[in-house]
């Protein structure tokens, strides 16, 4: 397991960087798809491909690899990466939901990683805001730390619920929660969400 100390450093090694960008990046793990993720790497890719939730252990489909013989743009090789992947996803949840078994929810996405720094901004001015309020008691302040402990429980595919708890917050699902309180920042927040997210599917 890498810190995300550890894995801009390892990216910072391949010869990759600000001037010379790869295309693309696919993170063929569970739980990638985080703003921290996509901050780390920003500078070494156009577009990285993720699972917001876990993945299953039987790997991605990589049938979407067809699409580098004629796709020139990372979001589209991403987009085929997130639609290979739900529809292997899914036909493994239909079976084990036939054979009485446990699922977990299927989740996945691609990003824009041009679109960070507005992303970055825009979570700064939410929180700048926070900071602003009188006292770390304030209604506000606290409101927000209730909605982010509460929608641990929604970490999917920016609002799917989940039974399973991650060390994650669905920001989807925290600017539903918290989208009353400071609407201008709230909204600029959730205008770079949109922004940011090329591909999402979910079941």
């Amino acid at each position: 397991t890498l810190s995300m100390k550890e894995l801009q450093y390892a990216f910072s090694q391949t010869g990759f960087g600000p001037q010379d960008k790869m295309e693309f990046v696919i993170f063929d793990a569970c739980l990638m798809a985080s703003v921290e993720t996509a901050w780390s790497i920003k500078d070494y890719a156009h577009y990285m491909a993720a699972s917001e939730n876990v993945s299953y252990c039987a790997g991605s489909d990589y049938s979407f690899m067809k699409l580098l013989n004629t796709a020139n743009s990372g979001a589209v090789i991403g987009a085929g990466y997130v639609d290979a992947f739900y529809e292997k996803s899914e036909d493994l949840v239909s079976f084990l939901k036939w054979a009485g078994k446990s699922v977990y929810d299927v989740t996945y996405s691609c990003l824009d990683l041009s679109k960070m720094d507005q992303m970055n901004q825009a979570l700064d001015a939410v929180f700048a805001q926070l900071n602003a309020d009188e006292s770390p008691d304030s209604f506000n302040v606290s409101f927000s730390i209730k909605s982010a402990r509460g929608v641990k429980e929604y970490a999917d595919s920016y609002g799917a619920a989940t039974d399973a708890v991650y060390d994650l917050v669905d920001m989807w699902d925290w600017l539903d929660w918290f989208g009353l309180y400071y609407p201008e920042e709230m909204e600029q927040l959730r205008d770079a969400l949109d922004d940011l997210v090329v591909r999402n599917k979910a079941n």
